[in-house]
C-alpha cells in the first residue's frame, strides 16, 4: 500500500523524529517499522532542499520561495499566495508518487484543498479546529497584544496581521471540513465538529502517537512527601491560559499558607510580559516560574518530580501535554473544554475537570489537593492505565492500517457505482 502524508512541520534528516516533531514524528517512528506501507512524506519548507530516501521512506520537500515584499507584506495579511503555490506543488507530488491514499495532518493548513484537484482518497487526521479556537481565545487578546507592541513597529505589524490571518484560517478550514469526506480523530469534540460541518462525512477513531521518551519511560510517577507543592503546566500560546494561571496563583498566595512552585513550560518572554501587563500580576511574585522550551527528556524529568499537572487551556482537542503527563501517571487538573474530557476515564473524579477562567474554583482545588491521598493515587493510576492502552504503538498502527484499507475499499465501491 502506497501512502502519502502531508505535514506542515519540516521533517529533518534525524531518525529520532519523535523528539522534535511531536505526534507526527512519533507516528512516523511507528509506521516506518512495518513493511505493509510504502510511505512518502511531503512537508513545507522555505529552504532549498532535495527529495531524499531514508529508512525506506521518501521525504519530499514542498519548496516555497518568496521575495522580501511577499514576506513582509503579502504573507502578513493573507494566505492566498502560499496556499496557491502549496496546492499546485502538492498536486505535482501526488501525480508523481501515485499513492493509494493520502493522509493530511490537520484541517488548519491548506492541504485539505487538494480534494478539489485530485481523485485519490484523502483522510484528514484531525489536530485542532481554528474556527472553535478563534472563538475561544482569551477576550481581546489581539487588542492587548497590539497595545503592548504599539511602539515596536515589527511586532505591531505582526500582531495586526494575525487578526487578519486568524479569520482567513478559520474560513479556509470551514471550507476544508465541507469539502472532504474522510476524517480520523480521537475525541467526542472533533467528531462533533466533523459532523457539524459535514454530516455525511465518515469519521474513524485513531489514537495519537506520543513521543518515545514518554512511551518508553520505565519510571512511573509516585507521590512524594514534601512540604512544597510542585505544579507544572504548558502554556505555549495565548489559548493555553497563562493569564488563568497567574490569577489562580495570586489567589492561592493571598488565601492560603500553601508553599507551592508553578513551573510553566514553553512560554515565550513576549507571551509572559503581555499576560503580566494585562493581569497586573508579576509571575515571580506569585511563584510562577517560566522554564522555557524543554525537549522530551527534560519534560519527563520535570514531570516525574512534579506533584500535579494543571492544564489551563481555553480550548483544546487532545493536548499532548495531558496525554504525556497521563502516560507517566501524573494526577491532573484540567479545564473542561473541547476534547479534553474524552481523554479521561469515566471513573476519573469529575471535580478535577474545572471550568475555564474560574481561578477561584481552581485555586480552591489546588489548595485542597494534598488533603486526600487516596484520591490522588486513584487519579494517578486511572491516568496511567488509560494512557498506556490508548497510546500503545501497536494498537495505533493496527488502527491506522485498518482505516487506510477501509477508506480505499469504500472509495472504490463508490466509484464503481
Amino acid at each position: 500500500m502506497k501512502v502519502l502524508w502531508f505535514s506542515v512541520t519540516k521533517i529533518s534528516s534525524s531518525t529520532d523524529w519523535s523528539k522534535g516533531l511531536g505526534w507526527i514524528g512519533s507516528l512516523l517512528e511507528i509506521v516506518h517499522k512495518h513493511s505493509d506501507i510504502k510511505l512518502g512524506v511531503a512537508y513545507l519548507t522555505f529552504d532549498d532542499e532535495q527529495e531524499r530516501e531514508e529508512l525506506g521512506i521518501s521525504f519530499i520537500p514542498i519548496r516555497i520561495k518568496r521575495n522580501n515584499l511577499k514576506k513582509c507584506f503579502i504573507d502578513t495579511f493573507t494566505y492566498n499566495y502560499i496556499d496557491f503555490l502549496t496546492v499546485e506543488k502538492s498536486v505535482e507530488i501526488v501525480n508523481k508518487f501515485q499513492p493509494d491514499i493520502i493522509q493530511i495532518f490537520g484541517t488548519e493548513w491548506c492541504y485539505g484543498l487538494l480534494k478539489e484537484k485530485i481523485n485519490i482518497p484523502i483522510v484528514i487526521h484531525l489536530q485542532g479546529s481554528w474556527p472553535a479556537y478563534r472563538n475561544s481565545q482569551p477576550y481581546n487578546f489581539i487588542i492587548r497584544e497590539i497595545i503592548y507592541n504599539f511602539y515596536n513597529p515589527v511586532k505591531l505589524k505582526r500582531s495586526i496581521g494575525q487578526s487578519f490571518l486568524y479569520k482567513k484560517r478559520a474560513d479556509r478550514e470551514e471550507k476544508i471540513f465541507r469539502l472532504n469526506k474522510y476524517y480520523m480523530g480521537r475525541t467526542c469534540w472533533d467528531k462533533a465538529l466533523v459532523h457539524l460541518y459535514n454530516p455525511s462525512a465518515r469519521y474513524y477513531f485513531c489514537s495519537e502517537a506520543l513521543r518515545s521518551d514518554f512511551i518508553n519511560c520505565n519510571q512511573k510517577w509516585t507521590l512524594k512527601p514534601s512540604n512544597k507543592l510542585h505544579i507544572c503546566s504548558v502554556t505555549s500560546n495565548p489559548l493555553k491560559g497563562l493569564d488563568f494561571v497567574l490569577k489562580t496563583a495570586k489567589l492561592i498566595k493571598g488565601n492560603s499558607n500553601l508553599d507551592f512552585e508553578w513551573n510553566i513550560i514553553g512560554c515565550s518572554d513576549d507571551l509572559k510580559k503581555i499576560n503580566e501587563h494585562y493581569t497586573g500580576i508579576k509571575a515571580n511574585e506569585v511563584n510562577v516560574i517560566s522554564v522555557g522550551r524543554l525537549d522530551s527528556s527534560k519534560m519527563v524529568e520535570l514531570y516525574l518530580n512534579t506533584d500535579l499537572y494543571v492544564h489551563s487551556a481555553y480550548i483544546d482537542n487532545s493536548p499532548n501535554a495531558i496525554c504525556e503527563a497521563q502516560c507517566l501517571g501524573l494526577p491532573i487538573i484540567a479545564t473542561y473544554v473541547g476534547g479534553v474530557p474524552s481523554l479521561f476515564s469515566d471513573e476519573y473524579p469529575m471535580e478535577y475537570l474545572v471550568p475555564i477562567n474560574d481561578p477561584y474554583y481552581l485555586a480552591s482545588k489546588i489548595i485542597d489537593f494534598r488533603k486526600d491521598e487516596k484520591t490522588i493515587l486513584r487519579m494517578s493510576q486511572l491516568n496511567y492505565d488509560i494512557a498506556r492502552e490508548r497510546h500503545s504503538p501497536e494498537n495505533i498502527y493496527k488502527s491506522l492500517l485498518s482505516i487506510y484499507k477501509d477508506i480505499i475499499e469504500t472509495d472504490k465501491s463508490i466509484e464503481s457505482k
